[in-house]
């Protein structure tokens, strides 16, 4: 029997002058490392996408085909604003699928919040690491800081903290700092890997 689970992170926002409280859902079971028992917005790895948004729609997700990469997995996202489904949690959501594959099964779902500061952004990490390992109580999250290759400057870093599940799979925490010579908004990012998909982008995406 499988129990749904509320982790409840509770930060201010300073722009909202308010106190908002964030739920990272997932599902347990009798093997609560499985990742395929997480969940983000309802949606799980091993997941068909077409469960959850219509191909038309899915088309017409952003993607990330133009950087370097062998394209193995194609990396999509979709905003709040840009889809009928409802987010509860999470500005934007992004997923790794096979691009050939016509059923879009899922091997990575990663959930974005955008936040104004780094104090905001470290907090919320913190916060959320905090009780996504209280479920891995054996496991120690492995940490690490590296510059991002999109910034040509060298001034935006990743601060990641990743679990290794017993089930060939990990979940992430990331910190993603981007500096003012990029357009993109710093945030935080949970994802939930298959093993095959991390090994991927650990290896450059598969670029040359």
């Amino acid at each position: 029997i499988k129990n749904t689970t509320n982790l409840f992170i509770i930060f201010k926002m300073k722009k909202l002058l308010a106190i908002i409280v964030l739920s990272l859902y997932f599902i347990t079971s009798s093997q609560a490392d499985d990742i395929k028992d997480f969940q983000i917005e309802g949606i799980s790895v091993g997941d068909s996408l077409l469960k959850h948004f219509p191909e038309s729609e899915i088309k017409r997700f952003f993607n990330y085909d133009n950087l370097p990469s062998d394209m193995k997995f194609r990396i999509a996202e979709v905003t709040r604003d840009e889809t009928k489904k409802k987010f509860n949690i999470y500005d934007s959501l992004q997923f790794s699928y096979k691009p050939n594959d016509k059923n879009y099964i899922l091997y990575r779902i990663g959930g974005l919040i955008f936040c104004d500061s780094n104090k905001e952004c470290l907090n919320l990490k913190e916060e959320l690491l905090q009780d996504i390992t209280s479920i891995f109580k054996s496991t120690r999250p492995q940490n690490s800081t590296v510059k991002h290759p999109d910034d040509k400057s060298g001034k935006s870093t990743v601060e990641i903290s990743r679990i290794i599940t017993a089930n060939n799979g990990v979940v992430a925490v990331k910190f993603f700092n981007w500096s003012n010579k990029v357009e993109w908004k710093k945030h935080i990012r949970v994802s939930i890997n298959t093993d095959e998909v991390n090994k991927w982008s650990n290896n450059n995406y598969g670029a040359k």
